[in-house]
């Protein structure tokens, strides 16, 4: 996988292919819920351990401090000087939670943060990136995070009735694939690989949505199939497929084929199928990283 911080805030990252990315978020989602469970079964292991006796919170009933043995918790002062002063616990003996440990994608993370930080960003240099990306033939999933652009939110806005996008950050999440078959017309073998991927977008980016809505975002994506909002209240008056012309400000090309128009991609050609998440986490947030990053090898 590759991926990479463009301007106007953008990021981009390449993956193997729409099932690697089905795979790796449900493989995120799994591993989020396995340490919340063993968070909860150590909780319950300390509190069914009991208290260790005597519990100083218990203030009377806990143990006479022999410090103070006169009536009223009061001591000599000489007293006082006599009592060993605590040791403070050395910096060695210092335990470290296992969950602290740095994962593959936070190392991931800090080694591109240090590449965006020693890199001046520029079109030309973000082009550069793309077209070596596109050399490796595994690269076949092109997502990109950007915010919306400020005369599409409007539009957009209808299209998810419960929430008024006026308000607050619009990030859109673009997955294109590169498929075998040429998009813009239609046979047996289009058909079949279309299903496909639209049964793996779908997949992906329910779990996406999942844990952005968990991170505490709102997150919906458009089904392909409808032009609609797939996860929250949807508009029947308002839809968005692969060929609206909104998508040009969103890198893609529209082709006007005389009978029907197709997207197009700057490399891929015709040969692509695309899915468009939206949502008011920031591209460049950590829950967004994480999602992108996961893939990588």
């Amino acid at each position: 996988m590759m991926s990479k911080f463009l301007s106007r805030a953008r990021l981009i990252a390449y993956l193997p292919g729409l099932k690697t990315l089905r795979s790796t978020v449900l493989c995120q989602r799994s591993f989020s819920n396995s340490v919340l469970q063993k968070q909860c079964n150590e909780e319950e292991r300390k509190t069914n351990e009991g208290i260790d006796w005597p519990d100083t919170k218990l203030g009377p009933l806990s143990e006479h401090d022999k410090r103070f043995p006169l009536p009223g918790n009061v001591g000599v002062v000489t007293q006082l000087k006599q009592q060993p002063q605590p040791i403070a616990a050395s910096p060695d003996q210092t335990t470290y939670d296992v969950l602290y440990k740095p994962l593959r994608h936070d190392r991931h993370a800090a080694v591109f943060a240090q590449f965006v930080n020693a890199v001046s960003e520029s079109e030309e240099s973000a082009e550069e990136f793309m077209k070596e990306a596109y050399k490796n033939p595994k690269n076949i999933l092109e997502m990109i995070a950007q915010d919306c652009p400020p005369s599409l939110i409007k539009g957009f806005s209808e299209l998810f009735p419960d929430v008024d996008l006026s308000k607050g950050h619009v990030t859109i999440l673009t997955l294109c694939q590169k498929t075998n078959s040429d998009m813009s017309g239609w046979s047996s073998e289009v058909e079949v690989e279309r299903e496909e991927l639209l049964e793996n977008f779908i997949t992906s980016a329910v779990e996406i949505c999942k844990s952005l809505t968990k991170a505490g975002f709102w997150a919906d994506f458009i089904d392909p199939s409808s032009g609609q909002a797939f996860v929250g209240a949807s508009n029947p008056n308002t839809t968005l497929f692969e060929t609206d012309e909104r998508f040009r400000k969103l890198g893609f090309e529209i082709e006007d084929l005389g009978c029907c128009k197709c997207v197009r991609h700057r490399d891929w050609g015709t040969h692509i199928f695309v899915g468009t998440l939206f949502t008011n986490a920031p591209p460049d947030c950590d829950e967004m990283k994480e999602i992108m990053f996961n893939g990588m090898e």
